[in-house]
C-alpha cells in the first residue's frame, strides 16, 4: 500500500482517504506535534542561528529549470500566488541552513513555485475536478514540466512526490529533505506552523520584499472550496482540523 499523501498514493485513490488513511494522516500530525515538543531545545538553538542569517544570504538558483519554473509560477497571473511560492522557497532554505540540511537548491526552489500551480485553474475555471486533490494535480503537471526539462525520471519523479505530499501534516527526512522543507515551509508560511522558529526580523523582511497581498483571503476562500467539493479528501481532513481558521489568521 502506498503510502498516504504520495504520488503513487493520490494516482491510486484519486485523492480520496480511506479509514485507514485517515488514521495514518492523524498519526502523522499527532507524530510531529510530539516531535516538536521533544526538540524545542534544537529548535531554539536553529533560531539562534536564523537570527545571524540575512534574507540576501539565501541564494536564487538561476539554472535553465529554475527560470523556467518562475515564469510558470508567475503566468498563473495571481500576485499572491507568485509571492507566496517564493517565500515557501526563501524559508524551506533558511530551515535548511540554520539545521544543517543539505539539499539541492534548484530542486527546492522549483518544488516551492510548482506546488501550487493548479490552483490558478481552479481560480480560472471556479471548478474543483471530483476528488482529485489540487497538490495532486500540482504534482502531476510538475511531473510533465520537469520531463520536458530533461529531468531524469527519478528526480522528477521525485519533485512530483515531494508536491503531493506537501499538504500532509508532516513529512519526514526519510521522504526526501527537499520534500520536508517544502513541506514545513508551505504550512509555515500559509498558516503560520512553526513560525516561532524563525525570528521575527527576518520573517518581516521577507514579508517586506515579497507580501502576502490578498493570499489569506484568497486560500481560505479556495480551500474551503476545494474541502467543500472533497470531504473525502486531504483538504476536507485538514479544513475538519481547524487548518483554514489558521490561514485566515496567518501573518
Amino acid at each position: 500500500m502506498s503510502a498516504v499523501g504520495s504520488y503513487a498514493w493520490a494516482l491510486q485513490t484519486g485523492g480520496r482517504l480511506r479509514t485507514l488513511d485517515s488514521v495514518r494522516l492523524t498519526a502523522i500530525a499527532l507524530r510531529a506535534q510530539l516531535y516538536r515538543k521533544l526538540t524545542r531545545h534544537a529548535q531554539a538553538k536553529a533560531a539562534q542561528r536564523l537570527a545571524a542569517l540575512n534574507l540576501d544570504d539565501i541564494q536564487i538558483p538561476d539554472s535553465a529549470a529554475a527560470r523556467q519554473a518562475l515564469e510558470a509560477c508567475r503566468s498563473t497571473e495571481l500576485p499572491y500566488l507568485l509571492n507566496h511560492c517564493v517565500r515557501t522557497y526563501l524559508y524551506g532554505a533558511m530551515l535548511g541552513a540554520a539545521e544543517g540540511l543539505r539539499h539541492d537548491a534548484e530542486f527546492l526552489y522549483c518544488a516551492a513555485l510548482l506546488h501550487d500551480i493548479s490552483i490558478a485553474n481552479r481560480h480560472t475555471t471556479g471548478q474543483a475536478l471530483r476528488c482529485q486533490c489540487f497538490a495532486h494535480q500540482s504534482a502531476a503537471w510538475s511531473l510533465r514540466w520537469a520531463t520536458q526539462q530533461g529531468w531524469a525520471e527519478e528526480r522528477a519523479a521525485n519533485l512530483a512526490d515531494a508536491i503531493s505530499r506537501h499538504i500532509n501534516p508532516a513529512v519526514p527526512l526519510r521522504d526526501g529533505v527537499e520534500a520536508h522543507l517544502l513541506n514545513r515551509a508551505a504550512a509555515l508560511d500559509v498558516a503560520g506552523v512553526g513560525r516561532h522558529t524563525v525570528p521575527k526580523p527576518l520573517r518581516d523582511a521577507l514579508l517586506a520584499r515579497w507580501p502576502r497581498l490578498d493570499q489569506n483571503e484568497a486560500l481560505a476562500r479556495f480551500m474551503t472550496t476545494e474541502a467543500q467539493a472533497c470531504q473525502q479528501g486531504r483538504v476536507g481532513w485538514l479544513a475538519r482540523h481547524g487548518f483554514i481558521d489558521r490561514i485566515t489568521t496567518a501573518k
